[in-house]
């Protein structure tokens, strides 16, 4: 019986150990759950406010900017500490995957190729749906956004 206890006691604190050791931190945030706050709109957006936060902007004006700033040509990416424009060929991931949900696996704290790779923590400035202005990658490789480079 004192074997049994011991062996379990030490397979639990190697579990422990090793959960701690090998457990990724964010870049920033509390825990894996976190978001940080989104940073201001990009230029030229300065009166828009989150829809998730209840922000004031009718639908209807975020609507019309967004028409008039061909969404297709370019979006708009904050990522080490300012804002880009940025194109396709610059930061392909943004317009193959604007959710990020394709890219949860390196945006996602829990993802399990959070942080493997070089790269930086990104918010994607989303006109088009009112209800998620901002998106959020906690950590988008830096092959997929050259801009952020």
């Amino acid at each position: 019986m004192k074997t049994f206890v011991a062996v379990l006691l030490i397979t639990i604190g190697a579990c422990w150990c090793q959960k701690i050791r090998f457990q990724k931190k964010p870049v920033f945030g509390g825990n894996s759950g976190d978001t940080p706050a989104h940073p201001p709109p990009p230029p030229g957006f300065e009166g828009f406010e989150s829809g998730l936060a209840g922000g004031n902007t009718p639908v209807a004006s975020i609507q019309n900017t967004q028409q008039s700033s061909r969404p297709s040509s370019y979006k708009w990416v904050y990522c080490n500490g300012r804002w880009r424009q940025v194109t396709r060929s610059t930061c392909e991931a943004v317009f193959i995957d604007p959710t990020f949900a394709d890219h949860s696996s390196h945006c996602s704290f829990s993802g399990s190729l959070y942080g493997e790779y070089d790269g930086t923590s990104m918010w994607l400035f989303d006109p088009s749906s009112p209800s998620t202005l901002f998106r959020y990658c906690a950590h988008m490789p830096s092959c997929f956004c050259r801009a952020c480079n």
